[in-house]
Order: structure tokens, then C-alpha cells, then sequence
């Protein structure tokens, strides 16, 4: 069985929320739901930062299958980025005739927006929690930034930037290794009070910024990917993912997914923005981060694990990351 929390509901938890709260702080820039319904439990936490930009962080899990949706209206006209941060999520969107149905995974995110009367609806899976960050940005907000970083989106964008707020759009993309250095310092804010607000603001302005630059306009005729060589590259990465103790060589893995070694190098930078090995060393930090939370391993144990013979040179590599030693993020 399925049970749904609509954006309704949501709106009417708020509410009632807001009712039992002290009435000076109906307000406050930062508002937390928790939610707790047969079969399904969550929280979404709702963050103001300035006029027209919120953060929206929501964790969720189900006993059984479950869906959370809503039909969009002219109050919820926003471009949306969202984050998968666990977890996985199958959205689907009903526009009239018009279906799309999209899969998302870790390490992607979602950019787009939704039209007046569009029926959204993710989906989730039985006992696995998820986790997403969501970015909303006012359509006024957003023609600031692209007019003012002198952005060329792609075409399919082209009626919400022209305030046709009928349509729905969505694309996916895989997190940049500068996202989710981002991602990981915005979810481990070290502040509280106003220097907490600031510090939110700030994360969520370089998101936008990172997502901006990766999904504007590029010549095609610039591009050295052609027909499948998109899925090639995308192969390439699972096989760094799957071998990160032990890499292959560069000319290995183009050998191993059937490219060349310079669209091997230049497709991977065009698409994930960034070198092969760039990458494969924000994943190995971020795999030691998780692994270290953990409290079950020596930082030597971790570094050995993520493919460094010297835990020296893992430390340094790991504090030009994140910027504190290994250690410090051992769990207590």
C-alpha cells in the first residue's frame, strides 16, 4: 500500500505548526516540520535566506513503497535545484498530455522547474531513508543571476526565463566534485544564530553558481562526444567508483570503456567539470569522510581503503578538501 503526503498536506502541518509556536517567532527565516504518518515518518526543514531564495532540507523514509506529490499552482512558480543526498527517488510529472517520469541517483541533481497545474509525484522505496537538499529560487531571483554572470541557458529553459510559467522542465546532471565539497560543508554548518544564516546564504549563492556554469549554453561543435560516447564516460566513472583502492591507468580505462585517451580526458571534463583523477580524488575524500563518521577505523585503516600507501599524504590531501585533518572527523 502507498500513502501520500501532498504538498496540501504539508501546508496545512505548517499551519498548525505555526498556530502552537510563540507568535513572535512566526517569522523566524528557519522553520522545521516533523511529520509522521502510517507507514511513512520525515522531517522537512525550510530555511529563508533572502527575498526570494530558500533551502529546503527533507528527510524521509517508509515502512512500505511511497509517494509524496502535489499539483504545482501559481503559488509554487520557483526554479528548483534539488540534491539526492541518499537514498533513491523516481519523480514523475503530469502536465496535461505531457508525461515525464525521471530516475535520480546519488551524486546527481535535479534542475528545472515545474508549470502552473503540473501533478508532481516522487517516489520512494520501502525502508530506505532519503535525504535531498532543495534550492528554490524566485523567477525574478534567478533573471538577476543569469543576467548578471552574463548566462546563455539551453533552449529548453527559454519559456521560464521568459516568465511562460505553463511549461515543465527538468534536467539531470551528476554533481561536480566543487557541489559536493559544498553539499558536505552546507550540511556541516559550524555555526549558529546570524553567522548560520550567512554561512546557509552563502553555500546556496555557490550552488547556484556551480549549477549555472555546468548547464549553460555550449557550442556543439565544440564537443568531442559523439553518439554513445556520453554512456562511455558514464561507465568510466562507475569503474573508478568500483576500483578506487586501485585505479586503472588512464590509457586502461579508455581501453576498458572504447575510447581514446583525449576524449576520455576531454569528455570527462566536459561533462562532470573536471579531470579523471580530480575526480576519483574527491570521491576517494568523500568516501573517507562517510567512512570516518563512522568511528570504526584508524584514519591509517581509511587511507589505505580510498588507495593511499601513506596516510601522510592522505591527510594533506583530505585538509585541502574539507579543511580540517582526517581526524577531526573521527566520531566520538
Amino acid at each position: 500500500m502507498e500513502y501520500t503526503l501532498s504538498q496540501q498536506n504539508f501546508e496545512e502541518i505548517l499551519d498548525r505548526w505555526r498556530e502552537q509556536i510563540d507568535p513572535r517567532l512566526q517569522d523566524h527565516p528557519e522553520v522545521r516540520v516533523n511529520w509522521s504518518i502510517p507507514m511513512i515518518h520525515g522531517t522537512k526543514q525550510v530555511t529563508g535566506l533572502r527575498p526570494g531564495l530558500s533551502l529546503e532540507v527533507d528527510q524521509i523514509s517508509g515502512q512500505t513503497d511511497f509517494q509524496i506529490g502535489g499539483q504545482y499552482t501559481e503559488a509554487d512558480i520557483r526554479w528548483q535545484l534539488i540534491f539526492l543526498v541518499s537514498g533513491c527517488l523516481n519523480v514523475a510529472l503530469h502536465h496535461y498530455d505531457r508525461n515525464i517520469t525521471l530516475q535520480t541517483n546519488l551524486q546527481h541533481n535535479l534542475f528545472g522547474f515545474a508549470g502552473i497545474g503540473t501533478l508532481g509525484v516522487w517516489h520512494g522505496l520501502a525502508k530506505q531513508a532519503v535525504q535531498t537538499i532543495e534550492i528554490a529560487i524566485a523567477p525574478w531571483l534567478m533573471d538577476q543571476f543569469i543576467q548578471d554572470c552574463g548566462i546563455q541557458l539551453t533552449k529548453e529553459f527559454e519559456p521560464f526565463i521568459n516568465h511562460n510559467f505553463e511549461h515543465s522542465y527538468y534536467q539531470i546532471a551528476s554533481n561536480t566534485p566543487e557541489m559536493e565539497m559544498v553539499l558536505h560543508q552546507l550540511l556541516h554548518c559550524p555555526y549558529q544564530g546570524k553567522l548560520r544564516h550567512l554561512y546557509l546564504e552563502s553555500k546556496v549563492v555557490e550552488l547556484i553558481v556551480l549549477k549555472l556554469a555546468q548547464v549553460q549554453t555550449t557550442d556543439s561543435s565544440t564537443s568531442v562526444l559523439r553518439g554513445q560516447d556520453r554512456d562511455r564516460i558514464h561507465a568510466a566513472r562507475s569503474i573508478l567508483l568500483d576500483n578506487m583502492e586501485h585505479p586503472p591507468s588512464l590509457l586502461a580505462l579508455a581501453r576498458q570503456v572504447g575510447l581514446n585517451d583525449y576524449k576520455l580526458k576531454q569528455g570527462f571534463r566536459e561533462i562532470f567539470g573536471t579531470t579523471v583523477f580530480g575526480y576519483l580524488r574527491s570521491q576517494r575524500m568523500e568516501r573517507a569522510r562517510q567512512l570516518l563518521a563512522q568511528g570504526k577505523l584508524s584514519v591509517s585503516e581509511v587511507s589505505r581503503i580510498v588507495g593511499y600507501s601513506s596516510p601522510t599524504q592522505f591527510s594533506l590531501a583530505f585538509k585541502r578538501q574539507f579543511g580540517v585533518l582526517p581526524s577531526a572527523c573521527i566520531h566520538k
